[in-house]
């Protein structure tokens, strides 16, 4: 059967607590533990299906905490809650407070493949609502998987982060991987459109797949209006992939902030920019690089943002556009080439230092 947490639950030593449903889980009143260790395990039998929804605030004082699925082992990527709901498709859902302080984090899940809405706060393998608070402290770790794979509707992402998540020493990654067949689009890796943060040493780590047949708008990675990403010192990595539409893809009012050390690697790979500065969304977004420390560094064979909305880039270090494939062709100005770095594109960059092209690209003119 199911587990709710209807009443509040608070340990009084560091012992560690586990819930193991055969199907699904729901906390809806405020778990507290003393450093011990929490799981939720759904489909403890992994012979069905069985989700996670946390709307009671959890803090294990330096436990870790550990949201999955199946017999085995929950460990990051492996072992997955799994949405069973037409209506709340998702995995796992948090909208409150979820706090390690010093503990490790991970969540694993995947979205119901048949959902009857259509980009609710519900439609993903782990969604972060507006409300919902993920973080830890000290070196403790974050770890969230999602995978998404409709069969019907669409506007899903494999992890949808619209709350706030954050790290201080430890890395903080999220991998969205999305295979849909939806018959409308957005069906996303990675959707921000809250904000993701390090206070430390720990990098921030996006790894974004849509491989889904869902049509143009399947993004590796989106960032949707006033997505925020800071870092104190430590680097920011997006990785987006797509096989039908952009890698990596900014809308707008999208700010991404570096501090210290930090500093700022981008890679796409897709279908009409494999790093994106969507031209119909009416806005700017930034990038900003406080020290001169702060390099940005463009891995793609081709880089698209608008005129009057455009990507807008001030770093006290360096800046670098890099082809990703070798003998990629680069034009600069009004130079021609495959990755095209254009006088529209430049005039929006205030660096130190400007590095175009790599050792392995083709003609640069």
């Amino acid at each position: 059967g199911d587990i709710t947490v209807s009443s509040a639950i608070t340990t009084t030593g560091t012992g560690s607590l586990t819930l193991s449903a055969y199907r699904n889980i729901t906390v809806s009143s405020a778990i507290t533990l003393q450093g011990g260790s929490l799981t939720l395990r759904t489909n403890n039998s992994g012979s069905g299906t069985g989700s996670i929804a946390v709307t009671g605030n959890i803090a294990t004082n330096g436990g870790n905490i550990t949201m999955g699925g199946g017999t085995g082992t929950i460990s990051a990527g492996s072992g997955y809650a799994i949405g069973n709901d037409p209506v709340n498709a998702y995995g796992i859902y948090i909208s409150s407070v979820v706090a390690a302080a010093g503990g490790n984090i991970i969540m694993n899940g995947t979205e119901y493949s048949n959902p009857s809405t259509i980009g609710t706060q519900f439609d993903a393998g782990v969604s972060l609502y507006t409300s919902g608070n993920i973080s830890t402290t000290g070196a403790g770790t974050i770890a969230i998987s999602g995978n998404s794979a409709v069969t019907t509707n669409g506007y899903q992402a494999a992890v949808s982060i619209q709350g706030v998540m954050s790290v201080q020493n430890g890395d903080l990654t999220v991998t969205g991987i999305n295979t849909g067949s939806g018959v409308f689009g957005n069906m996303n890796g990675i959707s921000i459109s809250g904000a993701i943060n390090s206070t430390g040493h720990g990098r921030l780590i996006l790894n974004g797949t849509n491989n889904s047949t869902c049509g143009a708008t399947g993004l590796g990675i989106r960032f949707l209006s006033l997505a925020s990403m800071t870092s104190a010192n430590a680097n920011i990595l997006l990785n987006g992939t797509s096989s039908t539409a952009q890698g990596v893809s900014f809308t707008y009012d999208n700010t991404i902030t570096l501090n210290g050390a930090a500093d700022l690697y981008v890679t796409g790979t897709g279908v009409g920019g494999d790093i994106f500065k969507a031209a119909g969304s009416a806005g700017i977004s930034t990038i900003i690089g406080n020290t001169s420390a702060n390099d940005v560094i463009f891995t793609g064979n081709s880089f698209v943002s608008g005129v009057t909305e455009y990507l807008s880039i001030n770093t006290l270090g360096a800046v670098t556009f890099q082809n990703r494939t070798v003998g990629t062709t680069v034009g600069v100005g009004s130079g021609t080439g495959t990755l095209n770095i254009a006088d529209s594109v430049l005039s929006h960059i205030t660096a130190s230092n400007y590095i175009i092209g790599s050792v392995t690209s083709g003609d640069v003119t």
